[in-house]
């Protein structure tokens, strides 16, 4: 299973995941409207993951990202953070990371 930042990599339009793959957004769930107009626009249809955490900055973020990513056993994950995409990295290293 391949797995997608929303914003920075789907939003580049490079990307198109199949509806077995996941995204996985540092956005709360109150940006719902938000990730749901963002898929439709880029017709993407797989099931999203939420930020469950209200708490704010990069380590957090990839924290939970990367607790996700091993849960699911996602292989490959595309992120456009560069300290997110090495946190997630350190914390992932059954998954190969790919920083877009």
């Amino acid at each position: 299973m391949t797995g997608y930042d929303l914003d920075g990599v789907i939003t580049t339009g490079k990307y198109h995941p199949s509806f077995t793959d996941v995204i996985i957004t540092a956005n709360y769930i109150d940006k719902f409207a938000h990730v749901m107009k963002v898929m439709k626009e880029f017709n993407v249809a797989c099931p999203v993951y939420f930020n469950p955490y209200k708490q704010y900055g990069r380590q957090w973020s990839s924290e939970w990202k990367a607790e996700i990513i091993n849960k699911l056993g996602v292989s490959v994950f595309y992120e456009d953070n560069e300290e997110e995409a090495m946190i997630i990295k350190a914390s992932c290293p059954n998954t190969t990371i790919i920083k877009v």
